[in-house]
């Protein structure tokens, strides 16, 4: 049985976003934050949540990642109606996170932000970078923000970072070594379909406060093509 959260006005909207495992509490901070964007969030209970991800379109899926639920993550996956559904993964963090990349994880709430005291503006941080690809308001190359593991080679080291958005021309990653903006590197990642991307790319800006960079593919580089493919194929809507 699919309910709107308790304490929250019922809007009518054509954008919904379906909310696994949540308590009352966590729920009403989800709604709260998603319609000021115009979307509506739904709480998926009881026995029918595995056919309603399987059969029943929603534009997001909120769903904790764990064992217990990855079998419903595989099916809204694998259904027409959910596979290209924006899935907000609650995790403890993005690394733990990476253990499901297979299945396109957009984004994550962090668990802490939904717990007593809940972080409401992180919650809202998150909903606002991603309420355009939930609502469908999109550019050719927009930014798709999707966690997977990266493999990057600067000089003669290397180190392992995670993704934060992948657009046409390059990505964002968080959890780097310190590099300098003009430093070349060579990324490897997998994308959501399975295949695997290796690209050359160069560091075009550097933030402290969380480790993020941002690399430009390499334009003479072709293999970026493959991203710049999967990203159209992404925005293709059934």
């Amino acid at each position: 049985m699919a309910t709107t959260i308790p304490g929250i006005e019922e809007k009518k909207t054509e954008i919904r976003v379906a909310v696994v495992g949540m308590d009352a509490a966590a729920g009403k901070l989800l709604a709260e934050c998603f319609q000021q964007f115009q979307i509506e969030v739904l709480a998926l209970e009881g026995t029918a949540i595995e056919l309603r991800l399987a059969n029943e379109k929603f534009e997001a899926i909120v769903i904790p990642l764990d064992s217990s639920t990855e079998a419903l993550i595989q099916k809204a996956r694998s259904s027409a109606a959910n596979r290209r559904a924006v899935i907000f993964g609650i995790s403890n963090d993005a690394r733990d996170a990476i253990r499901y990349s297979r299945f396109g994880i957009n984004a994550i709430f962090e668990t802490k932000w939904l717990h007593e005291p809940v972080d409401r503006e992180a919650v809202l941080k998150v909903v606002r970078a991603t309420h355009q690809l939930v609502t469908r308001e999109l550019r050719r190359y927009v930014r798709v923000p999707i966690i997977t593991e990266v493999t990057a080679q600067a000089g003669s080291g290397s180190f392992t970072a995670y993704t934060q958005e992948i657009s046409a021309g390059g990505l964002s990653i968080t959890a780097a070594p310190k590099l300098t903006v003009g430093q070349v590197l060579q990324l490897t990642f997998t994308l959501p379909t399975g295949e695997r991307v290796n690209v050359s790319a160069s560091v075009c800006w550097v933030r402290d406060s969380d480790s993020g960079v941002g690399a430009r593919f390499d334009p003479a580089d072709e293999r970026r093509n493959v991203v710049r493919d999967w990203i159209e194929q992404y925005l293709e809507f059934s």
